[in-house]
């Protein structure tokens, strides 16, 4: 299982920087102030994209421990996302600071405008603009993106886990069925 374990590492430190690539440049490219809709796309996209990392490390998993149980699948999965996690951090603070650091003053403006639309106005604009601010700050994120990524690698693997875990042997189903 040791090398199991360092393999999850492994796996999770590439997840991670491939999200912390997607994020950046996603940002390059203008999908971060294209619109909710746009973000909603990139955030989908994101989505589909850690499906398909995650079948592929439990599937590298598979093949390098051949018996493979659903918990040892799943475990590989947790180890991966809790360092996805630690990465997706590091992501959200170079990315407040240092490649759009303008970020929570879009968010908010965004918001502010978004909630004029919808009537607000007055002491209750201000405050809803003021949670916005509070809630778009890089610790704020960071947090999320760590809990976001670690508790999506564990459910992926969980479900991945589901199609992947060992299936009973004909001899083996039959022995259960004569118990």
């Amino acid at each position: 299982m040791k090398s199991m374990i360092g393999f999850a590492v492994l796996g999770g430190l590439a997840i991670g920087f491939i999200n912390l690539s997607w994020l950046y440049l996603a940002f390059w490219i203008g999908l971060h102030t294209s619109g909710i809709g746009v973000f909603q796309l990139y955030m989908l996209l994101w989505l589909i994209l850690n499906i398909v990392l995650y079948i592929v490390l439990l599937r590298l998993a598979k093949r390098r421990a051949i018996a493979l149980s659903y918990w040892s699948g799943v475990g590989v999965g947790a180890y991966a996302a809790f360092f996805s996690g630690l990465v997706a951090v590091f992501a959200q603070i170079g990315y407040f600071h240092v490649v759009n650091p303008g970020w929570q003053i879009y968010v908010t403006e965004a918001a502010l405008e978004a909630f004029q639309e919808q009537g607000v106005t007055g002491e209750e604009l201000r405050r809803k603009v003021e949670q916005t601010r509070l809630a778009t700050t890089a610790t704020n994120y960071s947090i999320q993106s760590f809990l976001s990524e670690t508790l999506l690698g564990v459910i992926l693997s969980m479900l991945c886990m589901l199609v992947f875990r060992e299936k009973p042997t004909e001899s083996e189903r039959s022995k259960k069925e004569s118990e």
